[in-house]
């Protein structure tokens, strides 16, 4: 999910004004909190963007296994590539 606003922001005079460019809040894949101007003051246009975003925010699940899979796969990767690299080089471990 994301939404669209349209920031406030203190003129001239010290009075409250809107401004004109809707902007995107979402969170990306990393559940980071951003805010994107999508250079519209058009709703239809800033909505249609927000949805093109889409792969680009995460959903809630998208973190788990992402974490699972790098500290599965990129744990055993050193030790097994420095044993593999001895044996082709000719060099033996101390083992």
């Amino acid at each position: 999910m994301g939404s669209l606003y349209r920031p406030k922001y203190r003129g001239l005079g010290g009075t409250l004004n809107q401004s004109a460019v809707i902007w995107l809040k979402y969170r990306d894949a990393l559940g980071v909190l951003r805010h994107e101007s999508s250079e519209s003051d058009k709703e239809q246009r800033a909505r249609r963007l927000l949805k093109a975003t889409r792969g680009r925010r995460g959903s809630r699940g998208s973190i788990g296994p992402t974490r699972s899979w790098t500290r599965r796969c990129c744990a055993t990767t050193p030790s097994s590539l420095l044993r593999v690299e001895g044996k082709v080089l000719g060099k033996e471990g101390s083992r």
